[in-house]
C-alpha cells in the first residue's frame, strides 16, 4: 500500500507539472511529463492491485511487484523509440 500511494503521490505531483496551463515547464517537455505521470499512474495502481488479500495467498502479487518494472522501462524505451521516429 505504501509504495502505491507514493506513485499515486508522485503522479499528482507530475500532474501539476504537466498542466499546461501553469506553464511551469517548457511546452516541448509536457509530452514527456505527461507520458510520465500515466506511467506513474499505472504503477499505483498495480502496486495497489496486489495488495488485495487474495494476491497474498497465491503469491501472485510478486509478479506485479515484478512487471513494475517493465512498465518504467518498456516506457523509456517506447519515449526512445518516439525520440527516434520523430526526428527522422
Amino acid at each position: 500500500m505504501d509504495i502505491g500511494s507514493i506513485y499515486g503521490i508522485l503522479a499528482m505531483f507530475t500532474n501539476i507539472l504537466a498542466t499546461e496551463e501553469k506553464k511551469l515547464v517548457a511546452p516541448d517537455l509536457l509530452k514527456k511529463y505527461k507520458f510520465s505521470r500515466n506511467l506513474e499512474i499505472a504503477v499505483a495502481v498495480i502496486f495497489l492491485f496486489s495488495a488485495i488479500p487474495e494476491f497474498w495467498i497465491l503469491n501472485l502479487r510478486y509478479f506485479f511487484w515484478a512487471t513494475t518494472f517493465f512498465v518504467f522501462r518498456g516506457g523509456s524505451i517506447l519515449r526512445g523509440w518516439r525520440k527516434r521516429s520523430h526526428s527522422s
